[in-house]
């Protein structure tokens, strides 16, 4: 019982909560790739964006607080929520000017973070309660052995007295208990308790004039180490200055620039609307001048076609010359067979072959005008021809240079084709007129030697008189 009595001394216990947080991560800056990688961007992003909405929350004292929206909340929530913890957060920041407003954002965040204040908390070092008769003796042989091994913590202890203060307590406190007021004490027992009392109180003397001197110390270089950090912070204060001041330069610049290159933008957006406007037209004026030439290819086509339907009447003609040249050819061979024939039957049947004579030559002579006809027309089809081609063969040519070289090509070698044709079909009229000419003379030939036989050399020199009047 007395040693679970001396053992049971309460303890003071605590914990530590370290949390090593990311930035806000950029894929793009950090040349990452995959959805791996988006995806774990996007909880660092989602966790960080959670605790500052909480940090907020929290400086503005609003009555909810969302811890539940990420599991770094939830796990700091008893942190945040306790009225004896203590939030530190150490920030890092960048003194690139590039990166002013993400230092301004950190530094942001951890002002709200510094809004997070918690009241003083005094832990209790020993219970306030009596101690029993039997336990007082062995507690003040322990109190040296245990004040030695814990003055460097009570130094830092969180009390809201100095040390000389608490230590006069605890020595009136010890007095009360080891001289007691009533003298039924035996001497034995009370020297054993003064040398116990002789050995407490010079520890405790002796902390008492080490503790000061210590604190002293500690609070000297506190003081220069806060020193420091002030120059440290001025210095930091004084570059962020110069940062922000080259930054707003760097603004107004941009902005100047901007502004510049707004008015080129809209300088460069009207002579492209002019521009626009004025290409509109031309493309208008090239459809209309597209127009015209398709219409007059359209006409000339129906010219060409017209052309065609003319070439193929002449050769119709040159093919009906033709058939009228074998038609000369059989009636030389029939006028042969009636020669032959006449020179058999002088004699016999004279009437019967002027008759018959008569009849042929009338038929001759119908057709020799009929093809003296056809013969004119034709002419004169072929000199309108020859007339309408020229022109033709221009706008063609005109047309041909506006479409392209290969039509030219096409058309001209229509045209050679029509004028060999033509000179072909003259050649053959030529050749059929001569042809006419000399039947004509054999015809008027056998017609003098018909009448030379029947009526004499006086009728037939009569004859050719009344014919030549």
């Amino acid at each position: 019982m007395l040693l679970q009595m001396i053992i049971d001394v309460p303890t003071v216990g605590g914990r530590l909560m370290l949390v090593d947080m990311a930035g806000f991560e950029n894929i793009e800056q950090a040349g990452q790739t995959g959805m791996e990688a988006k995806m774990q961007t996007a909880k660092i992003n989602k966790g960080n964006s959670a605790l500052k909405r909480v940090l907020e929350s929290i400086a503005n004292g609003d009555s909810h607080v969302p811890f539940q929206d990420s599991k770094l909340t939830m796990l700091l929530q008893d942190s945040f929520e306790d009225d004896k913890s203590k939030v530190l957060m150490i920030l890092c920041a960048s003194p690139d000017p590039k990166k002013l407003h993400k230092t301004i954002s950190t530094l942001e965040y951890g002002r709200k973070s510094k809004c997070i204040v918690h009241g003083p908390h005094t832990p209790l070092k020993e219970k306030d309660l009596p101690l029993p008769p039997a336990v007082r003796p062995r507690r003040a042989a322990n109190a040296y052995s245990g004040d030695t091994r814990s003055t460097t913590s009570s130094c830092h202890s969180s009390s809201p007295l100095p040390a000389p203060r608490r230590h006069s307590l605890s020595l009136h406190h010890h007095l009360s208990l080891y001289f007691p007021l009533s003298g039924d004490e035996p001497a034995r027992q009370r020297r054993s308790r003064h040398s116990t009392f002789q050995s407490w109180f010079l520890s405790e003397l002796v902390i008492a004039l080490v503790s000061p001197s210590r604190s002293l110390q500690e609070c000297s270089s506190m003081v220069i180490q806060l020193s420091e950090e002030k120059t440290q912070a001025e210095a930091e204060i004084e570059m962020l200055k110069k940062n922000m001041s080259s930054e707003m330069t760097n603004k107004e610049n941009l902005g100047k620039q901007c502004a510049k290159v707004a008015e080129e933008a809209v300088s460069g957006w009207e002579k492209a609307e002019s521009e626009a406007v004025t290409l509109k037209n031309h493309l208008e004026s090239i459809t209309l001048l597209k127009l015209t030439a398709e219409d007059r290819a359209s006409h000339l086509d129906g010219a060409l076609k017209e052309c065609m339907r003319q070439i193929d009447q002449v050769k119709t003609l040159v093919e009906q010359v033709s058939g009228l040249e074998d038609e000369v050819k059989d009636l030389n061979e029939k006028l042969a067979a009636a020669q032959s024939e006449m020179t058999n039957k002088e004699n016999l049947g004279w009437e019967k072959a002027a008759k018959q004579f008569d009849k042929m030559k009338h038929e001759f002579e119908a057709k020799l005008a009929n093809l003296d006809q056809q013969l004119l027309r034709s002419v004169a089809e072929n000199s309108a021809l020859s007339r309408s081609l020229p022109e033709r063969s221009s706008m063609e040519i005109q047309l041909s240079e506006e479409k392209a070289q290969a039509e030219a090509e096409i058309e001209m070698l229509k045209k050679n084709m029509s004028i060999r044709s033509a000179e072909v079909a003259n050649k053959q009229h030529l050749e059929g007129v001569k042809k006419i000419a000399k039947l004509e003379v054999e015809r008027r030939r056998l017609r003098g030697l018909v009448w030379k036989k029947l009526l004499g050399p006086t009728a037939w020199a009569q004859m050719k008189l009344d014919l030549t009047t």
